[in-house]
């Protein structure tokens, strides 16, 4: 089996995990809701008027940019902490650490390391700043 065969075999594994299944049913238990749907379009609509008070205040804050902020605010918490956005948000992390890990054992293992010995708990960010050096 050669590297690119190797790969779609992980990704259909990858399907196959219950990280990826209860991500994608969550995904669409999110999209089949029509409440969440009417307070995405509210949260939309409000961010319309928000640009659009931005625009004729040439970026200056003005009491109905400040009333329309506070709006978004208040939308975007309220479709934040709906239950079902909390577990899509809970299932799309998990399902999200796993692909990072198996990433991260792509990528050290291109840099030289030994594959058998790349951790999960090794928690790398991706950006070398946050580093505090390989290993």
């Amino acid at each position: 089996m050669d590297m690119i065969e190797m790969a779609r075999e992980i990704g259909r594994t990858l399907q196959k995990d219950e990280r990826y299944i209860r991500a994608t049913a969550d995904a669409q238990l999110v999209n089949a809701s029509e409440e969440l749907k009417q307070m995405i379009s509210d949260f939309d609509e409000i961010r319309a008027k928000m640009e659009f008070e931005m625009a004729q205040a040439k970026g200056k804050a003005n009491d109905a940019i400040m009333d329309l902020d506070e709006q978004i605010n208040e939308h975007y918490n309220r479709i934040n902490s709906h239950p079902l956005m909390i577990n899509y948000e809970a299932s799309r992390k998990e399902l999200e650490a796993l692909v990072n890990y198996m990433m991260r054992i792509i990528t050290s293992s291109a840099n030289g390391e030994d594959p058998d010995s790349i951790l999960e708990e090794d928690e790398c960010t991706g950006s070398c700043s946050t580093c505090g050096g390989c290993h």
